[in-house]
């Protein structure tokens, strides 16, 4: 969209079922403007600035009347036309300026030329190759707005852009933004801005207990409140002058009951204004992402991102080795004697175990941020939830298949299990499998559980629930019927009893009295199901886990807004 994009809001009302968050707000946002919403804490900023995105909560309900340049934005397509940065910064520490920007712009055709021009616009040259983890507060709150321009928004929101920043670059980041309002609109929430901060917006909107105070200049608002009895100190800053009337004082009764005269005085003295609605040309970003083709560049960039994690890598692969030394050594050159068949069923149990949890719990603490920012890169468009998914899954996988196929694979025959190269690799294809369910279990429940720390609890539960019905812990057939059902729909029974067989069923175990490996199976009731259709059933439920993780990912991922209903409430200020 070219030129002109005016924002309109009329008979603007949030609420939730206990209270009314947001009262009658109207107002115009002008084209290529730069306007600041103002209030003290609570006064309902940041359910301003979503109720204008459309980014408000499923509990909450807007009642609101807003048209572009006179379409309402059910009539548009929304997605394309705004850019919203988040408070928080949520990004892949791991990759540089560069790097972040250059992968959104080959998702979205943009060329190289042009990202340096943004970088540079942004001044953020001298860091360009750096990594987003050592960059400064200022620098990353660049980051994340170069991120929504790569977008190429028409109309840019920002929550609290200036949070957590000191004087000089939150200074920065207002005339980096004063600079890009020729080409947009830009609106955000700004507590407590210097009065030089304050000349560079083009509009102030002033809001508290969810209600209108004053829109407009700077000088217009400063004279609103002469006008009504409240002047503004020489040398004072005139937002602090703005929140201090504007502010309840609960102090006392007293005082609470004054800032609310005053408080409704201001706001009866604000005319409600009317504005004519007329559609007017529309153009939308050509700056288009071809989802089809947007698998590569993913599966790339998290594979970048996983071997820059040093530390998780040589941890992970310090655990291996330090199991094959012990393993190795508690189980070296097994026998046939009777004794080693509690000793094999052990190294079996120990390493199905493992397979579990080693495989979950990294996934389970640190997928939840990984999360957000999928779910950042989503609302703009940048990729489905299935290729995130796949992306994922096939970098967390790879690495896991191949310490697996390292560690089995020398603990295997340092242990004598069989000697026979076929069932070897029969063995570790089960490894392999337990491994594929444990990754795609633990990014299924991941992606349902709302944080890292409920996904850390309960897939250790349910986990936990498959390991102690694997089959190794009781007897089937001294398990109660009630609960036997949970032996049955156990992955980890189906790995065991796979891994046993093939392991058992040509082994002789030689002692006073001997016995074969079919008896002892037996003993177990671990003759069936078959191995052949235990390793497919864990597939299955591989399978299974995947098309759970994938269709969450993207429908809990996935770019939704809620454009309010088009009702009219009549309600005046008492």
């Amino acid at each position: 969209m070219e030129g002109v994009h005016e924002l309109i809001y009329q008979n603007l009302y949030l609420l939730n079922k206990k209270k009314e968050i947001l009262k009658n707000l109207n107002g115009k946002i002008e084209s290529n403007s730069m306007v600041a919403i103002l209030g003290p804490s609570g006064a309902g900023k940041s359910s301003f600035l979503n109720s204008l995105a459309g980014r408000i909560p499923s509990n909450l309900t807007l009642y609101s009347d807003i048209y572009i340049n006179g379409y309402s934005r059910e009539e548009v397509n929304w997605a394309n036309l705004i850019g919203y940065v988040e408070q928080d910064f949520h990004a892949y520490e791991q990759q540089s300026v560069a790097e972040t920007f250059n992968f959104i712009a080959e998702l979205k055709g943009i060329g190289r030329i042009e990202v340096e021009m943004l970088i540079s616009q942004l001044n953020l040259s001298t860091c360009k190759n750096t990594y987003l983890s050592n960059l400064s507060g200022g620098q990353k709150k660049r980051v994340s707005i170069g991120i929504e321009l790569l977008n190429n928004p028409k109309i840019l929101f920002l929550d609290e852009p200036l949070s957590g920043l000191d004087s000089f670059n939150a200074m920065n980041i207002i005339e980096i933004l004063s600079k890009l309002k020729n080409e947009k609109s830009i609106i955000m929430t700004v507590h407590q801005p210097s009065y030089k901060m304050l000349q560079y917006f083009d509009k102030i909107i002033l809001i508290s207990e969810g209600m209108l105070v004053f829109d407009g200049e700077l000088d217009e608002g400063i004279r609103f409140f002469n006008e009504n009895g409240f002047y503004c100190p020489t040398f004072s800053s005139p937002s602090d002058f703005f929140l201090e009337n504007i502010s309840i004082d609960t102090l006392n009764e007293d005082s609470k009951m004054k800032s609310y005269q005053n408080l409704y005085k201001l706001v009866r003295a604000n005319e409600i204004k009317s504005y004519e609605i007329v559609k007017k040309d529309l153009k939308f970003s050509s700056n288009q992402t071809n989802t089809s083709k947007n698998l590569v560049p993913l599966i790339k960039r998290n594979a970048i991102n996983f071997l820059r994690d040093k530390r998780y890598i040589f941890t992970q692969l310090g655990q291996k080795i330090v199991f094959l030394i012990l393993l190795g050594s508690m189980f070296f050159n097994l026998d046939n004697s009777l004794h080693a068949i509690q000793s094999i069923s052990g190294l079996i149990i120990f390493l199905i175990n493992n397979s579990m949890f080693g495989t979950c719990a990294p996934i389970f603490s640190t997928f939840g941020m990984e999360k957000k920012i999928i779910q950042r890169e989503r609302r703009s468009g940048l990729y489905n939830g299935f290729h995130a998914y796949v992306s994922k899954f096939v970098i967390e996988y790879s690495f896991i298949s191949i310490t697996t196929i390292f560690y089995i694979s020398i603990l295997y025959w340092v242990v004598k299990l069989e000697n026979n190269f076929w069932i070897f690799l029969y063995f570790l294809l089960i490894q392999l499998l337990i491994s594929t369910f444990a990754c795609a279990f633990a990014l299924a429940v991941s992606t349902l559980t709302p944080n890292q720390r409920l996904a850390q609890v309960f897939g250790s539960m349910i986990a936990l629930v498959f390991v102690m019905n694997g089959g190794f812990y009781s007897n089937i057939n001294t398990t109660p019927k009630y609960v036997r059902w949970l032996i049955w729909v156990s992955p980890v029974n189906y790995a065991y009893k796979a891994s046993m067989q093939i392991i058992f069923k040509n082994k002789t175990f030689v002692g006073q009295v001997s016995r074969s490996g079919k008896q002892v199976l037996e003993e177990f009731s671990l003759e069936s199901p078959r191995n052949f259709l235990c390793v497919f059933i864990i597939f299955l439920y591989s399978l299974l886990f995947m098309i759970i993780g994938s269709i969450a990912l993207h429908y809990k991922s996935r770019l939704s807004f809620n454009l309010g209903k088009n009702k009219k409430v009549e309600k005046q200020v008492q």
